[in-house]
């Protein structure tokens, strides 16, 4: 007897088993599953621990680029109705083997025969008199050879009336000389039986996607592999009652018996049925003849959920309008202001524009837009930069009253509006626009307008040009360029330019404007006017632009701005985390900052912080559904590396009289399920009784009641002298809550300097939350029992569930924040949490590509907000050296936490699509929470700035010691970083 442990001999089983699977010759498993399609045994098979691939093993190569992309079954890509619930790839289908062939035999076979004496060559078989339909077994499989070997199959790139032709090299070793038997199968590598989810394993018989044993062919014989699993389809359910099989009387009738249900229901969509599958698209009755005109729906992209929120309408019913419609009151599934009587629309023929005011959809084109008559502006003399106010004639709208119109005013140095310099008004209902212009200067303006409920319908611009002189004004200075740095921290720059001359030989000033746009919008700083020809600033560790003019120190007459310079510290020493944009109908708005807690090589007093990759955040810019999708964009907008593992968005249905908040992660909170760091709170809820800024002994009460960027200010200088910081909170007598939170909103301003981080390592905790004990003494609430987040870089309320953290019925507390701080306001909720429930929404698309950086908009002194370059990316990055992932599709790598990153630096997006969902029901009110799970690396850590070594799930801290611990080094791993981290930056340089 061998007394060995059986975990021994299971090894030595799986070991000779891999062995031999090894050995086998090179197309030993089925098509497509072949090395020469770049697919080996250990290309899904990676070691004993994962012997048998999952769906993400599939999916890494079912991307749409390295193979077919495929989408899963679940209720991620179909409904919810019924639960949430997924099929894995490996359910139906075995990856190696076609066994409906091996198990079935001959009763599988689309076609079998004999080939010609040696008419078996390297891509082509020939049977003499066959007398095939051409192609008419394209994309089927061929079996060269029954006699010998039947474990090879190829796939049929098509056929003449006698010849079929292969896409690979058949196996010619195997093949005998002579007449050989062969088969043609429908090979989609599915099982013979189907573990279903619930009414355990099925038998299957899949030989042809049309026909008998099909996907469902109507017989009485119930194996169709779709329908072996369904219990609650209103077709084709595994006991033969699907109540849409059967018509008014009781008789079967079926549901496109033997027809391919992939032609309505296709795998990239996870068997999602299409619209066009059951009727016209667009349809052809009246109702919809009149809102579309024939080709308009596709040319612009409407798709059905544009209007019919309900494409599951297995009951008959079809939901129409959505809270998305503008102009028409959606109430109970119908447009209830009359135009729609049942599903019949009652009213005249419409042009989109009727319905669709604000969205931009093309359709029968409307009236014009008249433009407005500029009142011409004269040339103007001034010494210094004078008001102007331009001035047109008001132009009727299209549609409805005056107050309708607005006009857009442009105004640039350069007739054709292309520098750096160019301002407008934005869409603005008066006929006049005043601002400051720079003397010594040829102005062009234009004017345009709108229609304000129709804001496509724009008329053409009229034009008109003005020149500023300054008499007696110096020459315009010339500029020294300033070289790029690369210090990682501020440094003293001084910019140069020669000496300008005056026509009257009168003294000269000049004056010098440094900014991090090329507008010079809301400059960083401004000299004044100095008698000297340079000017010594300190750098924000940020890509700076600068100009310069002269003025005569006598008369005041000012030159034009010289040319402008740019120069940048390529070790660009802030950070912060990949940013997050939401299309809200007009423009991609900022919303915050993501993984915050991620990052990596935090040092604290007692060494490095442990990076928490998991970060929630209740999305503050409602989503607006543009083509059928939610867009948004993540924008790693810093000099730094972003890993990003996984990514969900999710939406939560709360009462309508409830607002939701998230928790603020920090590197020290505890993850437990998405559900425990969420919080409800009333529209209305209360304030401490007091607020008092300890340090000061300032009452703060009333700077914190409401957010409207009254801050309370702690500390004074981000990088220099701060300290701890605390305010105490009275919240009266609450003995009788049920639960007790603040929601908290503010901002911090971080050290971006390496002394003001240094000065951070010395301290201990970044905030401390206290209450008094039964002696009256301030004491620290146990981590165990509630943290104190470090407030965010951007504005992102949330929520601190206090209730058990007091040890007396004395409802005080001290919170204290290390960092210059911004505290806008502190409210208190005691209503109890209401149960919520996470819907996934489907992430359809991940594209990650270049973008550059956004511009800056300065919020408060040092704290910035971002705007999306939609019409113009500037494409700049700042690399990290090391290998990136390539650019393009990467939805595969956001699906689960694997170690598995999208990685990616500064002046890299990703492009976010995701499928919209169903309208909340009446008296709910949707909110929508991003989950992500990542790390990030910037440059105010005191690692290599570098992307490796590659942050992991079960490492014990970042840095680690890669003697002791490593990066998984698997073959799932090792396939990863061959296949996606293709792109090496910075870029090398080509070879002279």
């Amino acid at each position: 007897m061998d007394h060995r442990p059986a975990t021994l001999l299971t090894i030595a089983f799986l070991g000779l088993l891999v062995a031999s699977v090894l050995a086998v010759q090179p197309a030993s498993a089925n098509y497509p599953h072949l090395p020469e399609f770049g697919v080996d045994c250990v290309g899904c098979h990676f070691g004993h621990g994962g012997m048998f691939p999952d769906d993400t093993d599939c999916l890494v190569c079912h991307d749409g680029i390295f193979a077919p992309e495929v989408v899963g079954h679940s209720s991620d890509t179909t409904s919810e109705q019924y639960g949430t619930w997924s099929i894995d790839c490996t359910t139906c289908h075995n990856g190696m083997y076609q066994w409906q062939f091996r198990d079935y035999g001959t009763d599988a076979f689309i076609f079998s025969g004999t080939s010609d004496v040696d008419g078996i060559g390297l891509l082509s078989l020939t049977m003499t008199g066959a007398n095939w339909t051409p192609d008419e077994f394209a994309e089927y499989q061929l079996i060269p050879n029954l006699t010998v070997d039947d474990t090879y199959s190829y796939r049929i790139v098509g056929n003449t009336t006698d010849t079929i032709v292969v896409d690979e090299p058949i196996y010619l070793d195997v093949i005998t000389t002579g007449n050989t038997s062969f088969a043609i199968i429908y090979g989609r590598l599915i099982k013979t039986t189907i573990e279903t989810p619930n009414s355990g394993p099925k038998p299957v018989k899949f030989f042809d996607a049309t026909g008998p044993n099909s996907f469902a062919d109507g017989d009485t014989t119930l194996d169709g592999v779709c329908e072996v699993c369904h219990t609650q389809t209103g077709h084709h359910r595994n006991d033969g009652n699907a109540p849409g099989d059967f018509d008014a009387f009781g008789a079967y009738i079926g549901h496109n018996n033997e027809t391919n249900c992939m032609s309505c229901h296709p795998h990239d969509t996870g068997f999602m049925p299409s619209c066009g599958s059951c009727h016209d698209y667009p349809a052809s009755s009246s109702s919809h003849a009149r809102h579309l005109e024939p080709g308009i729906a596709e040319f612009y992209d409407i798709d059905c959920d544009s209007c019919h929120y309900n494409r599951n309408h297995n009951d008959g019913t079809v939901d129409i309008g959505g809270s998305d419609w503008l102009s028409m009151a959606y109430t109970n599934g119908v447009c209830s202001d009359g135009c729609h009587v049942g599903a019949v629309w009652g009213g005249q023929p419409l042009i989109c524009y009727d319905c669709h005011l604000n969205m931009g959809f093309g359709g029968p084109e409307p009236p014009a837009q008249d433009a407005p008559t500029i009142i011409p502006e004269p040339d103007v003399e001034s010494v210094g930069d004078p008001v102007v106010t331009l001035e047109w004639l008001a132009a009727p709208p299209a549609y409805g009253p005056a107050s309708y119109t607005e006009y857009f005013v442009e105004i640039d140095e350069d007739s054709l509006y292309g520098s750096l310099f160019k301002q407008n008004s934005g869409w603005i209902t008066d006929t006049s626009w005043s601002l400051t212009l720079s003397t010594a200067t040829s102005w062009s303006w234009t004017v345009k307008a709108r229609d304000a409920a129709r804001p496509a319908i724009e008329s053409e611009t009229q034009a008109d040009a003005f020149v500023i002189t300054s008499p007696g004004a110096p020459t315009i200075p010339v500029i020294q360029p300033e070289p790029d740095i690369n210090a990682g921290l501020p440094q003293n720059v001084t910019v140069s330019w020669f000496a300008a001359t005056d026509p009257e030989g009168d003294p000269v000033e000049y004056s010098v404007e440094v900014a991090r746009n090329e507008f010079f919008v809301d400059p960083s700083y401004v000299s004044g006017w100095i008698s000297a020809t340079q000017y010594t600033f300190s750098t924000s560790c940020e890509g700076l632009y600068w100009r310069v003019r002269s003025r005569d120190a006598t008369s005041g007459a000012i030159s034009p701005w010289s040319t402008i310079d740019y120069f940048q510290d390529v070790a660009n020493c802030g950070g912060s985390c990949p940013f997050l944009y939401v299309w809200d109908g007009d423009s991609f708005e900022f919303g915050t900052d993501l993984n915050g807690p991620g990052k990596l090589a935090t040092r604290s007093s007692r060494g490095y912080f442990k990076p928490n990759p998991h970060d929630y955040y209740v999305l503050q810019t409602e989503p607006v559904v543009t083509n059928g999708y939610y867009e948004m964009r993540l924008v790693e907008e810093r000099y730094e590396v972003n890993y990003l593992d996984k990514l969900r968005l999710y939406a939560v249905d709360i009462p309508a009289d409830l607002v939701l908040y998230a928790e603020k992660p920090s590197f020290t909170t505890p993850f437990n399920g998405l559900e425990q760091h969420l919080h409800t709170a009333s529209w209305n809820p209360g304030s401490p009784v007091s607020v008092v800024h300890v340090n000061t002994g300032l009452d703060a009460t009333a700077a914190t009641a409401t957010s409207d960027e009254d801050y309370l200010v702690l500390n004074d200088d981000r990088n220099v002298g701060y300290d701890y910081q605390t305010i105490e909170l009275d919240l009266g007598n609450l003995s009788g809550a049920p639960q007790i939170k603040l929601l908290i909103d503010g901002m911090s301003a971080f050290p971006n300097t390496p002394e003001g981080t240094t000065h951070a390592a010395s301290f201990g905790p970044r905030t401390k939350l206290e209450v008094l004990d039964a002696d009256g003494n301030w004491v620290r609430v146990p981590s165990s029992t509630a943290v104190l987040p470090k407030l965010p870089e951007f504005s992102r309320p949330f929520a601190l569930d206090v209730t058990n953290i007091f040890v007396t019925d004395v409802y005080k507390l001290r919170l204290t924040f290390l960092f210059k701080t911004y505290v806008d306001s502190i409210h208190v909720d005691t209503t109890a949490d209401y149960p919520v429930t996470l819907k996934k929404i489907r992430l359809a698309k991940a594209n990650l590509r270049s973008y550059g950086h956004s511009t800056e908009r300065p919020l408060v002194d040092d704290i910035f907000e971002y705007e999306y370059n939609l019409d113009d990316p500037n494409h700049e990055h700042e690399y990290y050296p090391g290998s990136y992932t390539r650019y393009g599709r990467v939805k595969t790598l956001l699906n689960r936490v694997d170690d598995r990153f999208v990685i990616y630096g500064s002046g890299d997006e990703l492009a976010l699509r995701f499928n919209k969902r169903r309208a909340p029901r009446s008296g709910m009110t949707r909110n929508y929470l991003m989950y992500s799970n990542g790390y990030y690396k910037d440059a105010k850590s005191d690692v290599p700035a570098t992307v490796e070594p590659l942050p992991f799930e079960a490492m014990s801290n970042f840095p680690y010691d890669e003697t002791v611990e490593h990066y998984p080094d698997g073959k799932k791993h090792r396939r990863y970083r061959k296949i996606f981290n293709t792109r090496r930056e910075p870029a090398e340089e080509p070879t002279p």
